[in-house]
């Protein structure tokens, strides 16, 4: 901050100083003053326009590398933000489209040079002073005319900027548009399908709809801009065009003294200047406090769940949970993922939850977790309202094993414990890759678990299959050791043998614990205690193995589908 101080009065300084120095020159000529003064006079001001403009000069780079930190405070909170708030927000259309403006915000130069701009309009504000004052003692009506001139563009911008301000939500879901296509193309992970099913056509083909929308949108900006710039031109030309007239007068029909007439012409001039700074200075800051308060919006984004305050979690282990009357829409939508869901997880009960595909399930686990709140009804931990306690403390009773596998540029005992090498249980992580069935993969590495994951960042990196990438995911969760574990689809990268050896140790991996497990293949979830059917958004049939397929419902009908074709596959594999 004492730089902008400091760089604030040296340009005054320095404006101020190329304006008076012909004047005061021209003066001391036509006052008949000695060579000797007239040199040191200019040897004086020449002295301080040069270290004036020097320090500035220093005082701007200073400011340019304080502008790089504050960017990357900025970017940071962002990301802290987006860590931090409630994962249904994060997923809905409204947190996107805050998070887009927000994003949008960081662009070009960004909120975070605001200050810069402000300290500009607090120099423009005092050097616009500063000629008035100069001028005034010429003809108040000069000032009155220029002032004229200032005032029209700055309307005109300010009607630029409330009519591009209001396309801002229209390109912020372009850009959202836009930004998903620049990501898949560079997304090692569908690099395979792009090439296979010739996903670059449709890629390219939906990028140039969007980049024409977004050029529409764009010119339209410009065209705004474009008028408040004529606007700004003309009244330049014409008002300063009427002031040189006016001097012009003033010399003929006075005795304006040739020192005067420069004095007024370079104030006009530089007036002008400081005119047009001004301007520029209120339109940036106005646009800027805009971009502010999109920022601002979505970091003041309150979370449903509590996540300061909230009630502990509760001792009792295993836990006890119950669904009542639950029901989801997800926000914006207007179709009802679930409804009327009622549902008992006893302690320590291992509960399979099956169904077709958009049933819901993964929904279900999401609203389990904690990481969805429901539309009605609630979820109850022991009795209580998962909603009213601290969100983080929740979460970290909950294991969850999700189908999509992300994992950090980090060694594969970093992406199991979430800490670094130093402070993680090395005995620990080994037990968790023997039970998650990863030790032969890891055994075959030059590195073992010191071995660094994702590719595109690390040149040593390993890539890991799909099935392995589930296998260390599964790792990850038995090592935070938490009372609640859900797998959601945990075995669908598996081959039969090794999705056999999992189930195997299945009861192991959640012993002393409530579990939740979906699959698609039913014939997984005999080793459950209970089985519910999810359909029509609803619960339809529960019950074991045994009495669902006695009940001769849904569920035993897809069981018998899902045999047959199992055995139709075995047939051919024997032929």
């Amino acid at each position: 901050m004492p730089v902008y101080f400091a760089k604030t009065p040296l340009e005054i300084i320095y404006r101020l100083g190329t304006s008076y120095f012909a004047p005061i020159v021209i003066a001391l000529v036509e006052s008949g003053k000695s060579v000797g003064v007239i040199l040191s006079v200019t040897i004086a001001i020449s002295s301080i326009l040069a270290l004036s403009a020097k320090y500035n000069q220093r005082f701007l780079a200073i400011t340019r590398n304080k502008r790089q930190d504050i960017s990357h405070r900025f970017d940071m909170m962002l990301g802290s933000k987006i860590m931090n708030m409630d994962f249904e927000i994060l997923e809905g259309p409204y947190g996107k489209n805050k998070f887009q403006k927000a994003k949008n915000s960081l662009g070009n130069e960004g909120v975070y040079v605001f200050i810069d701009y402000f300290f500009e309009l607090i120099t423009a504000i005092v050097g616009f002073t500063s000629f008035v004052v100069i001028l005034s003692t010429l003809n108040p009506w000069i000032v009155v005319i220029l002032f004229i001139s200032f005032v029209l563009p700055l309307l005109a911008d300010l009607v630029a900027d409330k009519l591009v301000n209001g396309t801002k939500d229209k390109r912020a879901e372009i850009d959202r548009h836009l930004n998903y296509m620049t990501k898949s193309s560079r997304d090692f992970y569908i690099a395979k399908d792009i090439r296979l099913y010739n996903m670059r056509d449709c890629l390219q083909r939906m990028s140039e709809y969007f980049i024409g929308e977004k050029k529409f949108w764009t010119n339209k900006v410009y065209l705004y801009y474009f008028i408040s710039d004529v606007v700004r031109t003309f009244m330049g030309i014409v008002v300063r065009g009427g002031a040189y007239a006016y001097l012009i007068y003033m010399c003929l029909t006075s005795d304006l003294s040739g020192s005067e007439l420069v004095l007024y012409i370079t104030s006009i001039l530089t007036f002008g200047n400081w005119i047009s700074n001004l301007g520029m200075s209120i339109n940036s800051v106005h646009q800027l406090n805009i971009s502010m308060c999109d920022y601002r919006e979505f970091l003041d984004i309150e979370n449903t769940m509590e996540n300061k305050n909230g009630l502990p979690i509760p001792s009792e282990q295993p836990y006890d949970i119950k669904i009542k009357d639950l029901s989801f829409t997800y926000p914006g939508s207007e179709n009802t993922v679930l409804q009327n869901i009622n549902l008992h997880i006893a302690p320590g009960e291992k509960l399979a939850i099956v169904g077709l595909n958009g049933a819901g399930k993964t929904t279900l686990v999401k609203l389990l977790c904690g990481l969805y709140r429901p539309s009605d009804g609630e979820v109850l931990l022991n009795n209580t309202n998962i909603a009213e306690f601290n969100r983080d403390e929740y979460y970290s009773i909950v294991s969850a094993v999700f189908q999509d596998a992300r994992f950090m540029p980090i060694s594969i005992a970093e992406n199991i414990s979430m800490k670094p090498i130093e402070k993680s249980d090395i005995e620990k992580i080994n037990y968790c890759i023997e039970l998650a069935g990863l030790s032969d993969k890891i055994l075959s590495l030059k590195n073992g678990i010191e071995t660094k994951l994702v590719k595109n960042v690390n040149d040593d990196a390993e890539e890991l299959s799909g099935g392995e990438m589930q296998k260390l995911l599964l790792a990850r969760a038995i090592y935070k050791n938490s009372p609640v574990i859900i797998l959601d689809e945990p075995t669908s990268a598996l081959d039969p043998i090794a999705e056999n050896e999992m189930y195997l140790r299945y009861s192991e991996l959640t012993k002393g614990k409530t579990s939740v497990y979906i699959s698609h293949r039913l014939s997984s979830t005999r080793f459950c205690d209970r089985i519910v059917l999810l359909d029509n958004n609803t619960i339809t049939e529960t019950g074991t193995h045994d009495e669902l397929m006695a009940l001769g419902g849904k569920y035993a009908e897809m069981f018998a589908i899902q045999t047959k074709y199992y055995e139709r596959a075995g047939e051919k594999n024997e032929n």
